[in-house]
């Protein structure tokens, strides 16, 4: 009995050291993408139910310049053929292209298959900074 109680011993003292060299030897997670750097929403074209077929979305997150200088692209992100009104986004932006005291906005136009202009927003809408939130509902117009 005493050999019994031995073995059992060993074997559970195998099973202990393989789980910890098991856990120790496991490759660890992907580090996940920190929060706070995705901005969302949603783009409504009015009543129409559906995008002509093939038709693109062009969201863009911008800097502001001052005077009247053309703002600075910091991220964009292309829908391509969005069929369904309305259409939701998330656009990922690298957050060291944030600065506190700038001034950040979404804007968005829609194109035809043949690159015409079909829709965009009727405003520049802010975003991140100066208690701008990070959630948008954009409303379209006819071009």
């Amino acid at each position: 009995m005493r050999k019994n109680i031995r073995h059992s011993l060993h074997i559970l003292l195998i099973f202990i050291v393989a789980a910890i060299l098991a856990v120790s030897c496991s490759t660890p997670a992907p580090p996940t993408r920190p929060a706070g750097n995705i901005i969302t929403g949603s783009l409504s074209a009015g009543n129409i139910a559906l995008f002509p077929p093939n038709s693109v979305v062009e969201i863009f997150l911008s800097e502001e310049q001052p005077d009247d200088v053309e703002s600075r692209e910091i991220a964009k992100q292309i829908i391509k053929n969005p069929q369904v009104n309305p259409i939701k986004f998330s656009l990922r932006y690298d957050r060291d292209d944030i600065t506190e005291f700038r001034i950040y906005t979404i804007h968005v136009d829609v194109y035809d298959q043949d690159n015409n202009l079909l829709y965009q927003s009727l405003k520049k809408f802010p975003v991140l900074t100066h208690n701008n939130p990070d959630k948008v509902a954009i409303d379209l117009i006819t071009k």
